[in-house]
């Protein structure tokens, strides 16, 4: 995959707007090993990876979206550890009709966890 963005420029930033789901895509050896997805996606991809839209549905993607200064304007957060990357995400996110936050990228701090699991059941 990374043929794709062999013309752009090394430090263009790919928004990753997905998460890692297992049963749907088939495991991902290095991630279930630990790795975060976001790096092993950026390894694969050659290129920066920004994550934006993927804490929301398409539904509310489609149907939720509202002006800038809109009172109730749904805040999506953005994750990267390139600043013009995530300032164009940023940008993308607003003109899409939704409130971008910045938040620190998903890498991971020694000794946790940041993968997300699904909850399960009281016992």
């Amino acid at each position: 995959m990374a043929g794709l963005f062999a013309s752009v420029p090394g430090e263009t930033g790919v928004i990753d707007t997905s998460d890692y789901y297992p049963q749907l895509s088939g495991p991902i050896e290095a991630v279930e090993g630990g790795q975060v997805e976001s790096l092993w996606v950026a390894q694969q991809l050659g290129r920066p990876v920004v994550k934006a839209w993927n804490a929301v549905l398409a539904d509310t993607l489609q149907t939720k979206g509202l002006p800038a200064g809109a009172p109730d304007r749904i805040a999506l957060p953005v994750a990267a550890d390139i600043d013009e990357a995530r300032r164009v995400a940023m940008g993308l996110v607003d003109e899409s009709g939704f409130a971008p936050t910045s938040t620190p990228a998903p890498w991971p701090t020694p000794g946790v966890s940041s993968r997300w699991h699904p909850p399960t059941a009281p016992s």
